[in-house]
């Protein structure tokens, strides 16, 4: 069994560096795929701070939270990928450059 404090203390140092590395990558990149996967990042550090801090409750309510919002960030994903290759798609009929 995990050590709840020890957790706590996982979550509380980890999942501001995984949120302060996905601000620093929206901000650093200009490609539309590298600030996708970076804004990823802050929502997986919202996950890992509602999992890390729900090990040691008797309900599984952050779990099921966490959960739900993976699910979402996957489907985010998915219409956020198509988006990008429609994207491409009409620029390469246009035969102009890339549109990011």
């Amino acid at each position: 069994m995990i050590d709840p404090d020890l957790a706590r203390l996982v979550v509380t140092v980890l999942s501001p560096v995984l949120f302060g590395v996905g601000v620093a990558g929206v901000f650093a990149r200009r490609s539309s795929l590298a600030m996708l996967a970076a804004i990823q990042v802050m929502v997986l550090a919202a996950v890992l701070t509602f999992v890390g801090f729900d090990l040691d409750s008797s309900t599984s309510g952050g779990q099921g939270f966490g959960v739900t919002l993976v699910l979402l960030l996957a489907g985010q994903a998915v219409i956020a990928t198509a988006l990008l290759v429609a994207r491409v798609r009409i620029a390469a009929r246009k035969e102009s450059s890339l549109p990011w």
